[in-house]
Protein backbone atom coordinates (compact mmCIF):
# COMPACT_ATOMS: atom_id res chain seq x y z
CA UNK A 1 0.00 0.00 0.00
CA UNK A 2 1.59 3.33 -1.31
CA UNK A 3 2.12 6.11 1.66
CA UNK A 4 2.62 9.58 1.64
CA UNK A 5 4.66 11.84 3.93
CA UNK A 6 2.85 14.26 6.23
CA UNK A 7 5.75 16.84 6.13
CA UNK A 8 5.93 16.67 2.42
CA UNK A 9 2.29 17.18 2.12
CA UNK A 10 1.68 19.63 4.26
CA UNK A 11 5.00 21.29 2.71
CA UNK A 12 3.30 20.84 -0.82
CA UNK A 13 -0.65 22.47 0.37
CA UNK A 14 0.90 24.82 2.47
CA UNK A 15 -1.09 23.90 5.15
CA UNK A 16 -0.15 24.25 9.20
CA UNK A 17 1.60 20.39 9.71
CA UNK A 18 0.14 20.42 13.38
CA UNK A 19 -3.01 20.64 12.21
CA UNK A 20 -2.70 18.08 10.00
CA UNK A 21 -1.32 16.04 12.52
CA UNK A 22 -3.53 16.48 14.64
CA UNK A 23 -6.49 15.16 12.26
CA UNK A 24 -4.60 12.39 10.93
CA UNK A 25 -3.91 11.19 14.82
CA UNK A 26 -7.60 11.78 15.52
CA UNK A 27 -8.62 9.24 12.65
CA UNK A 28 -5.82 6.89 13.35
CA UNK A 29 -4.25 7.15 9.89
CA UNK A 30 -0.76 7.76 11.15
CA UNK A 31 2.05 5.86 11.55
CA UNK A 32 5.21 6.13 13.86
CA UNK A 33 7.35 7.17 10.77
CA UNK A 34 4.64 10.58 10.05
CA UNK A 35 3.27 8.43 6.81
CA UNK A 36 -0.17 7.64 5.89
CA UNK A 37 -1.92 5.75 3.42
CA UNK A 38 -2.44 7.62 0.16
CA UNK A 39 -5.99 6.64 -0.71
CA UNK A 40 -6.94 8.84 2.47
CA UNK A 41 -5.92 11.89 0.65
CA UNK A 42 -9.10 12.69 -0.74
CA UNK A 43 -11.21 12.22 2.85
CA UNK A 44 -7.81 14.80 4.18
CA UNK A 45 -8.41 17.67 1.70
CA UNK A 46 -12.05 17.40 2.43
CA UNK A 47 -12.04 17.62 6.10
CA UNK A 48 -8.96 20.28 6.03
CA UNK A 49 -10.63 22.30 3.02
CA UNK A 50 -7.36 21.93 1.26
CA UNK A 51 -7.96 22.31 -2.66
CA UNK A 52 -7.06 18.63 -4.55
CA UNK A 53 -3.84 18.41 -5.94
CA UNK A 54 -1.43 15.77 -7.13
CA UNK A 55 -0.63 12.70 -4.81
CA UNK A 56 2.46 13.36 -3.14
CA UNK A 57 4.90 11.01 -2.45
CA UNK A 58 7.56 10.49 0.03
CA UNK A 59 10.85 11.98 -1.30
CA UNK A 60 13.43 9.37 -2.22
CA UNK A 61 15.89 11.65 -0.25
CA UNK A 62 15.92 12.28 3.76
CA UNK A 63 12.73 14.51 4.65
CA UNK A 64 13.38 18.03 4.30
CA UNK A 65 14.28 19.59 7.53
CA UNK A 66 11.70 20.91 9.73
CA UNK A 67 13.76 24.66 9.59
CA UNK A 68 11.80 24.86 5.49
CA UNK A 69 8.05 23.31 6.82
CA UNK A 70 5.69 26.14 6.32
CA UNK A 71 8.20 29.04 6.32
CA UNK A 72 8.66 28.41 10.14
CA UNK A 73 12.18 27.57 11.40
CA UNK A 74 12.30 24.15 13.58
CA UNK A 75 12.45 25.98 17.26
CA UNK A 76 9.40 27.82 16.32
CA UNK A 77 7.53 24.48 15.51
CA UNK A 78 8.56 23.20 19.07
CA UNK A 79 7.26 26.93 20.59
CA UNK A 80 3.82 26.69 18.94
CA UNK A 81 3.50 23.20 20.11
CA UNK A 82 4.58 23.94 23.60
CA UNK A 83 2.32 27.17 24.10
CA UNK A 84 -0.25 25.00 22.68
CA UNK A 85 -0.01 22.31 24.67
CA UNK A 86 -0.07 24.48 27.83
CA UNK A 87 -2.81 26.30 26.87
CA UNK A 88 -5.24 23.84 25.76
CA UNK A 89 -4.55 22.65 29.32
CA UNK A 90 -5.34 25.88 31.07
CA UNK A 91 -2.06 25.64 32.54
CA UNK A 92 -2.79 29.48 32.80
CA UNK A 93 -1.60 31.61 36.27
CA UNK A 94 -2.36 29.58 39.51
CA UNK A 95 -2.67 26.40 37.14
CA UNK A 96 0.98 24.92 36.80
CA UNK A 97 2.46 21.33 35.76
CA UNK A 98 5.43 19.61 36.37
CA UNK A 99 7.92 20.36 33.93
CA UNK A 100 8.60 16.34 33.55
CA UNK A 101 5.62 15.49 33.20
CA UNK A 102 5.05 18.25 30.35
CA UNK A 103 7.29 16.26 28.05
CA UNK A 104 5.86 13.27 28.73
CA UNK A 105 3.55 12.68 25.84
CA UNK A 106 6.27 13.48 23.26
CA UNK A 107 7.86 11.26 21.40
CA UNK A 108 11.49 10.82 22.94
CA UNK A 109 13.67 12.41 19.70
CA UNK A 110 11.19 15.52 20.51
CA UNK A 111 12.34 16.30 23.67
CA UNK A 112 15.12 18.30 22.98
CA UNK A 113 13.65 20.51 20.77
CA UNK A 114 10.77 20.85 23.19
CA UNK A 115 13.56 21.90 26.13
CA UNK A 116 14.65 24.11 23.97
CA UNK A 117 11.68 25.61 23.37
CA UNK A 118 10.51 25.49 26.75
CA UNK A 119 13.98 27.60 27.76
CA UNK A 120 13.40 30.24 25.27
CA UNK A 121 10.24 30.64 26.27
CA UNK A 122 10.89 30.91 29.93
CA UNK A 123 13.59 33.22 29.50
CA UNK A 124 11.45 35.78 27.26
CA UNK A 125 8.87 35.64 30.03
CA UNK A 126 5.87 34.15 28.00
CA UNK A 127 6.40 30.57 30.11
CA UNK A 128 7.18 31.30 34.13
CA UNK A 129 8.76 28.28 35.67
CA UNK A 130 8.94 27.71 40.08
CA UNK A 131 10.56 25.19 41.90
CA UNK A 132 9.18 22.95 44.55
CA UNK A 133 9.82 21.66 47.64
CA UNK A 134 10.77 18.19 46.20
CA UNK A 135 13.31 20.29 43.49
CA UNK A 136 10.76 19.64 40.49
CA UNK A 137 9.95 22.38 38.37
CA UNK A 138 6.32 23.76 37.53
CA UNK A 139 5.51 25.45 34.52
CA UNK A 140 2.75 27.71 33.33
CA UNK A 141 1.92 30.18 31.12
CA UNK A 142 2.26 33.98 32.20
CA UNK A 143 -1.34 35.26 32.37
CA UNK A 144 0.50 39.17 32.18
CA UNK A 145 1.33 37.55 27.88
CA UNK A 146 -1.49 36.21 26.71
CA UNK A 147 -1.55 38.78 24.06
CA UNK A 148 1.93 37.49 22.77
CA UNK A 149 0.83 34.23 23.36
CA UNK A 150 -2.02 34.47 21.12
CA UNK A 151 -0.01 36.54 18.51
CA UNK A 152 2.33 33.43 18.61
CA UNK A 153 -0.61 30.75 17.79
CA UNK A 154 -1.69 32.65 15.26
CA UNK A 155 1.64 32.70 13.47
CA UNK A 156 1.93 36.45 13.77
CA UNK A 157 4.70 37.23 16.37
CA UNK A 158 5.42 40.76 16.88
CA UNK A 159 7.56 40.86 20.16
CA UNK A 160 11.00 41.56 19.33
CA UNK A 161 12.22 39.65 22.35
CA UNK A 162 11.13 36.70 21.21
CA UNK A 163 11.44 37.15 17.22
CA UNK A 164 15.40 37.22 18.16
CA UNK A 165 14.98 34.35 20.68
CA UNK A 166 13.55 32.68 17.91
CA UNK A 167 15.92 33.43 15.64
CA UNK A 168 13.18 34.79 13.01
CA UNK A 169 14.01 37.88 10.82
CA UNK A 170 13.53 40.99 12.25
Amino acid sequence: MPRTNLLAFAHARGCDPLVLLKELRNNGQLTGDYEFPEEYIPTLEQRLDLLPGVIVSAPAAPDPPLATIGGMNELELYVRASVRKLKSKGKVGASHTSYKSFLRGAPDHLKGGMHEALQQLMQSGVVEGKHTKSRDIHIRLNPHRMDVIDALLDGKIEDPELRRRLQLEP
